[in-house]
Protein backbone atom coordinates (compact mmCIF):
# COMPACT_ATOMS: atom_id res chain seq x y z
CA UNK A 1 0.00 0.00 0.00
CA UNK A 2 1.55 3.58 -0.87
CA UNK A 3 2.17 5.53 2.14
CA UNK A 4 1.15 9.07 0.55
CA UNK A 5 -1.60 10.52 -1.38
CA UNK A 6 -2.47 13.84 -2.96
CA UNK A 7 -5.53 15.88 -2.26
CA UNK A 8 -6.83 14.95 -5.59
CA UNK A 9 -6.29 11.49 -4.87
CA UNK A 10 -7.90 11.67 -1.41
CA UNK A 11 -11.08 13.93 -2.68
CA UNK A 12 -11.65 11.26 -5.09
CA UNK A 13 -11.58 8.43 -2.51
CA UNK A 14 -13.36 10.15 0.20
CA UNK A 15 -15.78 12.16 -2.45
CA UNK A 16 -14.99 15.25 -0.69
CA UNK A 17 -14.60 18.53 -2.20
CA UNK A 18 -11.13 19.84 -2.20
CA UNK A 19 -11.80 23.40 -0.42
CA UNK A 20 -13.85 20.84 2.20
CA UNK A 21 -10.16 19.27 2.79
CA UNK A 22 -8.40 22.52 2.70
CA UNK A 23 -10.81 24.01 5.05
CA UNK A 24 -10.12 20.91 7.82
CA UNK A 25 -6.55 21.59 7.50
CA UNK A 26 -6.92 25.58 8.37
CA UNK A 27 -9.42 24.62 11.28
CA UNK A 28 -6.71 22.53 12.56
CA UNK A 29 -8.71 19.01 12.07
CA UNK A 30 -5.98 17.57 10.58
CA UNK A 31 -2.43 18.38 10.48
CA UNK A 32 -0.42 17.32 6.77
CA UNK A 33 3.10 16.92 6.39
CA UNK A 34 4.08 18.97 2.74
CA UNK A 35 6.21 17.47 0.33
CA UNK A 36 9.97 19.09 0.28
CA UNK A 37 10.25 19.48 -3.20
CA UNK A 38 6.86 20.81 -4.26
CA UNK A 39 5.15 21.58 -1.34
CA UNK A 40 2.42 19.89 -1.96
CA UNK A 41 0.32 18.05 0.98
CA UNK A 42 0.96 14.74 1.45
CA UNK A 43 -1.95 12.81 3.12
CA UNK A 44 -0.75 9.71 5.25
CA UNK A 45 -2.53 6.61 6.18
CA UNK A 46 -2.99 7.88 9.59
CA UNK A 47 -4.84 11.10 8.14
CA UNK A 48 -7.37 9.36 5.93
CA UNK A 49 -8.47 7.55 8.94
CA UNK A 50 -8.93 10.86 10.39
CA UNK A 51 -10.60 12.14 7.63
CA UNK A 52 -12.80 9.21 7.79
CA UNK A 53 -14.01 10.02 10.86
CA UNK A 54 -14.18 13.14 10.39
CA UNK A 55 -16.46 12.93 7.70
CA UNK A 56 -19.02 10.65 9.33
CA UNK A 57 -18.90 13.39 12.38
CA UNK A 58 -19.47 15.47 9.41
CA UNK A 59 -22.59 13.76 8.16
CA UNK A 60 -23.93 13.57 11.66
CA UNK A 61 -23.93 16.94 11.65
CA UNK A 62 -21.19 17.27 14.81
CA UNK A 63 -20.10 20.98 14.45
CA UNK A 64 -16.30 21.88 13.16
CA UNK A 65 -15.47 23.67 16.71
CA UNK A 66 -16.52 20.19 18.57
CA UNK A 67 -14.19 17.85 16.20
CA UNK A 68 -11.15 19.97 16.82
CA UNK A 69 -10.94 18.58 19.86
CA UNK A 70 -12.69 15.16 19.47
CA UNK A 71 -9.64 13.01 19.53
CA UNK A 72 -7.93 14.89 22.76
CA UNK A 73 -11.21 13.32 24.50
CA UNK A 74 -10.94 11.01 27.40
CA UNK A 75 -12.68 7.48 26.71
CA UNK A 76 -15.97 8.97 29.21
CA UNK A 77 -16.33 12.28 27.35
CA UNK A 78 -15.82 10.45 23.99
CA UNK A 79 -18.82 8.14 24.74
CA UNK A 80 -20.75 10.92 26.55
CA UNK A 81 -20.08 12.92 23.16
CA UNK A 82 -21.32 9.36 20.43
CA UNK A 83 -24.34 9.31 22.99
CA UNK A 84 -25.45 12.54 22.51
CA UNK A 85 -24.60 12.53 18.61
CA UNK A 86 -27.04 9.07 18.41
CA UNK A 87 -29.48 11.04 20.18
CA UNK A 88 -29.44 13.66 17.64
CA UNK A 89 -29.46 10.73 14.63
CA UNK A 90 -32.46 8.99 16.28
CA UNK A 91 -34.59 11.91 15.99
CA UNK A 92 -33.62 12.99 13.03
CA UNK A 93 -34.55 9.69 12.10
CA UNK A 94 -37.90 10.12 13.52
CA UNK A 95 -38.56 13.41 11.68
CA UNK A 96 -37.70 11.80 8.83
CA UNK A 97 -40.04 8.75 9.18
CA UNK A 98 -42.81 11.62 9.58
CA UNK A 99 -41.64 12.99 6.17
CA UNK A 100 -41.54 10.10 4.58
CA UNK A 101 -44.73 9.18 5.39
CA UNK A 102 -46.67 12.43 4.80
CA UNK A 103 -45.25 12.08 1.23
CA UNK A 104 -46.44 8.57 0.69
CA UNK A 105 -49.54 9.93 2.08
CA UNK A 106 -49.68 13.00 -1.25
CA UNK A 107 -48.43 10.24 -3.13
CA UNK A 108 -51.47 8.21 -2.27
CA UNK A 109 -54.02 10.86 -2.69
CA UNK A 110 -52.30 11.89 -6.57
CA UNK A 111 -53.32 7.99 -7.03
CA UNK A 112 -57.00 8.51 -5.91
CA UNK A 113 -57.22 11.57 -7.94
CA UNK A 114 -56.44 9.18 -11.28
CA UNK A 115 -58.54 7.07 -10.31
CA UNK A 116 -61.73 9.63 -9.85
CA UNK A 117 -60.84 10.89 -13.55
CA UNK A 118 -60.85 7.46 -14.78
CA UNK A 119 -64.09 6.63 -13.21
CA UNK A 120 -66.39 10.03 -13.07
CA UNK A 121 -68.99 8.61 -11.12
CA UNK A 122 -69.24 5.92 -8.31
CA UNK A 123 -71.69 4.80 -5.34
CA UNK A 124 -69.51 4.60 -2.56
CA UNK A 125 -70.66 5.67 1.11
CA UNK A 126 -68.39 9.00 2.48
CA UNK A 127 -64.70 7.90 4.63
CA UNK A 128 -65.70 10.79 7.13
CA UNK A 129 -67.84 10.46 10.14
CA UNK A 130 -68.25 14.24 11.06
CA UNK A 131 -67.13 17.63 9.68
CA UNK A 132 -66.78 20.03 11.77
CA UNK A 133 -66.42 24.10 11.17
CA UNK A 134 -62.89 25.27 10.61
CA UNK A 135 -61.92 28.57 12.36
CA UNK A 136 -58.63 30.04 10.42
CA UNK A 137 -57.25 30.99 13.68
CA UNK A 138 -57.58 27.88 15.38
CA UNK A 139 -54.46 26.68 15.91
CA UNK A 140 -55.40 23.21 16.65
CA UNK A 141 -57.58 22.95 13.75
CA UNK A 142 -54.77 24.41 11.51
CA UNK A 143 -52.48 21.78 13.25
CA UNK A 144 -54.36 19.21 12.44
CA UNK A 145 -54.42 20.25 8.84
CA UNK A 146 -51.21 20.74 8.52
CA UNK A 147 -50.42 17.53 9.59
CA UNK A 148 -52.93 15.93 7.45
CA UNK A 149 -54.47 17.92 4.62
CA UNK A 150 -56.80 15.39 3.82
CA UNK A 151 -58.70 16.48 6.99
CA UNK A 152 -59.65 19.79 4.90
CA UNK A 153 -63.01 19.42 3.73
CA UNK A 154 -65.96 21.40 2.68
CA UNK A 155 -69.75 21.23 2.53
CA UNK A 156 -71.67 22.29 -0.35
CA UNK A 157 -75.37 22.87 1.11
CA UNK A 158 -78.67 21.73 -1.48
CA UNK A 159 -79.33 24.35 -3.75
CA UNK A 160 -75.62 26.20 -3.81
CA UNK A 161 -74.97 26.54 -7.72
CA UNK A 162 -72.16 28.29 -9.50
CA UNK A 163 -73.94 31.78 -9.29
CA UNK A 164 -73.60 31.54 -5.09
CA UNK A 165 -70.65 29.28 -4.77
CA UNK A 166 -69.34 29.48 -1.14
CA UNK A 167 -69.01 26.16 0.29
CA UNK A 168 -68.90 26.03 4.47
CA UNK A 169 -64.58 24.90 5.35
CA UNK A 170 -64.34 22.10 8.06
CA UNK A 171 -62.22 19.24 8.97
CA UNK A 172 -62.94 15.74 8.90
CA UNK A 173 -63.08 14.30 12.46
CA UNK A 174 -64.09 11.22 14.08
CA UNK A 175 -67.30 10.90 15.19
CA UNK A 176 -66.58 11.74 19.02
CA UNK A 177 -65.28 14.81 18.21
CA UNK A 178 -67.26 17.51 19.99
CA UNK A 179 -64.61 20.35 19.85
CA UNK A 180 -66.17 22.35 17.00
CA UNK A 181 -69.65 23.43 15.45
CA UNK A 182 -70.55 20.47 13.76
CA UNK A 183 -71.45 21.60 9.34
CA UNK A 184 -72.02 18.17 8.20
CA UNK A 185 -72.43 14.43 10.22
CA UNK A 186 -73.37 11.01 8.89
CA UNK A 187 -76.47 9.58 10.16
CA UNK A 188 -77.55 6.36 10.72
CA UNK A 189 -80.27 6.29 7.90
CA UNK A 190 -79.06 4.58 4.62
CA UNK A 191 -78.04 6.51 2.31
CA UNK A 192 -76.57 6.84 -1.11
CA UNK A 193 -73.69 9.09 -2.68
CA UNK A 194 -72.08 9.32 -5.86
CA UNK A 195 -68.24 9.57 -5.23
CA UNK A 196 -66.54 11.96 -8.01
CA UNK A 197 -63.84 14.18 -8.39
CA UNK A 198 -64.23 17.94 -7.30
CA UNK A 199 -62.06 20.95 -8.73
CA UNK A 200 -62.24 24.53 -7.66
CA UNK A 201 -59.20 27.26 -8.96
CA UNK A 202 -57.65 28.25 -5.55
CA UNK A 203 -57.79 31.71 -7.22
CA UNK A 204 -61.44 32.37 -7.97
CA UNK A 205 -63.42 29.98 -6.19
CA UNK A 206 -66.51 30.41 -8.90
CA UNK A 207 -63.96 28.62 -11.56
CA UNK A 208 -65.51 24.97 -10.20
CA UNK A 209 -66.72 22.02 -12.24
CA UNK A 210 -69.69 21.57 -9.07
CA UNK A 211 -72.56 22.89 -11.70
CA UNK A 212 -71.35 20.59 -14.35
CA UNK A 213 -71.28 17.74 -12.35
CA UNK A 214 -74.79 17.81 -11.06
CA UNK A 215 -75.96 18.67 -14.52
CA UNK A 216 -74.55 15.65 -15.21
CA UNK A 217 -75.95 13.54 -12.73
CA UNK A 218 -79.42 15.33 -13.24
CA UNK A 219 -79.39 14.06 -16.72
CA UNK A 220 -78.59 10.74 -15.21
CA UNK A 221 -82.19 11.09 -13.22
CA UNK A 222 -80.37 11.85 -10.03
CA UNK A 223 -82.00 13.85 -7.66
CA UNK A 224 -79.24 15.10 -5.60
CA UNK A 225 -79.23 17.26 -1.51
CA UNK A 226 -76.03 17.82 0.36
CA UNK A 227 -72.29 17.68 -1.07
CA UNK A 228 -69.70 17.02 1.03
CA UNK A 229 -65.85 16.63 -0.21
CA UNK A 230 -61.91 16.14 1.00
CA UNK A 231 -59.34 17.99 -0.20
CA UNK A 232 -56.79 15.74 -1.63
CA UNK A 233 -54.24 18.10 -4.04
CA UNK A 234 -53.62 21.74 -5.83
CA UNK A 235 -52.45 21.27 -9.59
CA UNK A 236 -52.42 22.67 -12.69
CA UNK A 237 -54.45 22.58 -15.60
CA UNK A 238 -55.33 24.90 -17.51
CA UNK A 239 -55.86 27.03 -13.97
CA UNK A 240 -54.47 26.06 -10.73
CA UNK A 241 -57.31 23.73 -9.24
CA UNK A 242 -57.55 22.41 -5.70
CA UNK A 243 -58.59 18.72 -5.96
CA UNK A 244 -61.03 17.38 -3.99
CA UNK A 245 -62.98 13.93 -3.61
CA UNK A 246 -66.36 14.27 -3.08
CA UNK A 247 -69.59 12.92 -2.43
CA UNK A 248 -73.11 13.93 -3.83
CA UNK A 249 -75.93 12.76 -1.97
CA UNK A 250 -78.72 11.40 -4.04
CA UNK A 251 -82.11 11.75 -2.91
Amino acid sequence: MRERYNIGEISEIFQIPKPTLRYWESENLIQLNRNEENDYREYTLKQMMEIGDISLYRQLNVPVAKLKNMHQLGIHDLDSTLDATLTEVDNRISQLSDIKERLLSRKEKIQQLSQLQEQLFTKCEPDVEKIVFYEMDDKNMLHIYLQEPYSYAIVIPFGMNENNFNPLNGLAVPATNEANPVIWEKDNENKTYIKCLLKISRDDPRQNNFQEIMEKLAEQGYKTGTAIARYLVTAKETLSYDFYKAWIEIL
